[in-house]
């Protein structure tokens, strides 16, 4: 993770004042299907707020770099409408990074062939973090049946060391 030391002026994320999430079991990448055959994963961010919801997810090929001035954007965005109850949601020609932005008219990007892969491919990943929250979700509620069952056990233990005792 070069770029996590590196200032945001070299192309990297410079001083963090956030949880930064490392994978290096790769669990979370084969969870949230960006695992590629040979191991290594997408080139992927997902925002997820304080309440665990999935704000905000990109998947892209291992080739494209991601830019963390707009993670930074995005991230800006959702805490001001988290705070504003979306009354100010942003408007394009008021993105403060525009003038960064680079534009490519003779690239289609949004093609018929295209929008159908990438919404079946969210759809997909969305099932699958669904998934993968249901099973956190179940493994929470068997570590409280454990805990439960070895509660009972110990209550047991105990009442018939009192009958015993009678």
């Amino acid at each position: 993770m070069n770029y996590c030391q590196k200032s945001i002026d070299d192309n990297g994320l410079g001083e963090l004042n956030f949880p930064l999430l490392s994978d290096f079991d790769k669990y979370i990448s084969t969870c949230y299907g960006v695992i590629i055959e040979d191991g290594s994963s997408f080139r992927s961010t997902f925002i997820i707020d304080q309440n665990l919801i999935l704000r905000h997810m990109s998947i892209n090929d291992i080739s494209i770099c991601v830019n963390p001035i707009e993670i930074c954007r995005l991230v800006e965005i959702f805490q001001q409408n988290d705070n504003d109850n979306y009354a100010n949601l942003p408007i394009i020609s008021g993105c403060p990074y525009q003038n960064n932005a680079k534009s490519y008219p003779e690239i289609d990007t949004f093609s018929k062939y295209q929008k159908n892969q990438k919404c079946s491919k969210k759809k997909l990943l969305i099932k699958k973090i669904k998934n993968f929250q249901i099973t956190k979700q179940s493994r929470h509620q068997q570590q409280q049946q454990q805990q439960l069952k070895h509660q009972e056990k110990i209550n047991k233990k105990f009442l018939i060391k009192q009958l015993n005792t009678i």
